[in-house]
């Protein structure tokens, strides 16, 4: 059987006395879990609403940049200041222009000949002289 899907109207509000009360245990509980039995909601509404409130359990929140390291942060700074802005292209002769057009030539190498070879002439028998004892 399917599932029925829940719109908006089928969640239940905040109350003021569940945000103090949310907002005065949420550090000291030990599991979300026990406190969203006391407030009846789910485990992953109770971490919502706190992360909306700004509530953590570990202290302040940092903000922390995965997988780059401040000396190539650095690095990365100084190259791209370094580097010369670009300048308009450079105008075309009319010789590189039809050059550029014709496409690059390809280099000469040397051909096939496409003649057939011509057979070996058969060999011409000799003519026979005649024998002696014979006419």
């Amino acid at each position: 059987m399917a599932k029925k899907s829940k719109k908006a109207s089928d969640y239940r509000d905040w109350s003021p006395a569940d945000l103090a009360t949310l907002k005065r245990e949420f550090k000291k509980c030990d599991s979300v879990l026990d406190l969203a039995g006391r407030l009846k909601r789910s485990p992953g509404a109770v971490r919502q609403k706190a992360f909306a409130l700004g509530l953590t359990r570990r202290g302040p929140v940092k903000k922390v940049v995965q997988n780059a390291a401040p000396k190539k942060a650095a690095v990365k700074a100084k190259a791209k200041a370094a580097k010369p802005k670009r300048s308009a292209p450079k105008r075309l002769t009319e010789k590189e222009v039809r050059t550029i057009a014709d496409g690059p030539k390809k280099a000469a190498r040397p051909r096939k000949s496409r003649a057939k070879p011509k057979p070996e002439a058969p060999a011409v028998p000799l003519p026979t002289t005649p024998e002696a004892g014979s006419v």
